[in-house]
Parts: C-alpha cells; structure tokens; sequence
C-alpha cells in the first residue's frame, strides 16, 4: 500500500498541522528551523554553506532571516538544543539584525516573550527573551554596546526540559 504522507503533508503545511522538518505545528521554531533539525535536512537547505561537525557557516547565497550560523542539535541528548547566530562577518566590522526586527518575527508567531532578562556583561548592555512552550524554550539574546541600538546577537531552542 502507499505511503499517504505525501497528500498529508500537502494538506496539512498550509494549515500550520506540521511545521518545518515534520516537527508538530505547536513546536518552536525559527526560519524553520528546530531542536529536530537534522544534518541531513541542513546539507539540503544550505547547499552552498560549509559545515564543520555540527556547526554550519550560512553562506550569502543561502542566508534568510538574517541566520549566519547554526550549531545544530546532537542527535545523543535527551534535551536536544539548537543554535542561530546573527553574527554576519563583515569587511570593516560585524553586523547584526536589530533586535526588534526578530521579536517582531518571534512575537508574531509565539506572542509576547513569558520573560525578559536584562543585565550587564563587560562592556555591553544584554536582554534576554524567552517564549516558553511545552517542554521548549525559545532565547533570544539581544545587546547593545555604548549608544547603539539593541542587536539580536543569537537564539537558541532547547526541547525535552522538564515542565516548570
């Protein structure tokens, strides 16, 4: 007999029933993105980007959502976290998405953050947000250096923590 997954899918992505990678309509995600990300499902999205272990160099041509690099879950771990660097190399200095630009993203999909965190480290000023679902964090770290404004700096989603 065949497969119905095909027809399934069909159906159910437009109607938000699956997300990105399979994983279910309520699970976090960002720039499609997941704790269920696989290497596999990365070598395909990002063809052009160089991977290193875990870790993927998000070239120009296969750049979205301002996402530069991902350290990708490890298949191994009961909590299992994905990592989405901002940081994009630039000629003269680094560059970064501001940090409202990706709360506006996140707060469309997920609502308003259920914390933030703001605190000093060295020489910048930090905040941190986080949406909470399920057994899920979505984190986004955000700072800011003397007068400039706030940068999104990068966002991390961890699956199977214990409920609060």
């Amino acid at each position: 007999m065949r497969s119905r997954w095909p027809l399934f899918a069909a159906i159910a992505l437009p109607f938000g029933v699956i997300g990105a990678g399979g994983a279910p309509a309520d699970s976090l995600a960002f720039g499609g993105l997941s704790p269920r990300t696989t290497t596999e499902v990365a070598q395909q999205r990002y063809p052009h980007s160089s991977f290193s272990g875990r870790h993927v160099y998000i070239a120009d041509a296969d750049s979205h959502d301002h996402i530069y690099g991902i350290d990708l879950p490890a298949g191994s771990e009961a909590t299992r976290r994905i990592r989405i660097f901002f940081e994009r190399r630039g000629r003269q200095r680094n560059e970064y998405p501001r940090c409202e630009q990706v709360v506006a993203v996140i707060t469309k999909q997920y609502g308003k953050p259920a914390t933030v965190q703001d605190f000093s480290e060295e020489q910048s000023w930090n905040r941190r947000l986080i949406w909470r679902r399920g057994d899920e964090d979505l984190s986004l770290l955000c700072f800011r250096a003397g007068r400039q404004p706030l940068f999104a700096a990068e966002l991390t989603i961890t699956s199977g923590l214990k409920p609060y």
